[in-house]
């Protein structure tokens, strides 16, 4: 899906895209989102902040506009 709310197949997308499966989730005992998203190539995660204010941000190859949908609903 596109801005426009056209349909693109994920080959012709102009972006980087990783699909995890339900099966994929199951087979490899994740135990939270940010475990399944570590798999994913060129993700880091940046935990930082003083002790009781902690700040996490997720990238992916440096950039921090990412979109992440779990069953279609936003997730960050």
């Amino acid at each position: 899906m596109t801005a426009t709310k056209t349909e693109n197949k994920i080959f012709d997308a102009n972006a980087n895209i990783s699909v995890i499966t339900k099966a994929d989730i199951e087979r490899m005992h994740y135990e939270s989102l940010e475990d399944v998203l570590r798999t994913v190539t060129n993700v880091q995660f940046l935990n930082y902040g003083m002790p009781g204010y902690n700040q996490s941000k997720v990238r992916i190859n440096g950039s921090d506009n990412i979109l992440v949908l779990m069953d279609g609903v936003l997730c960050f």
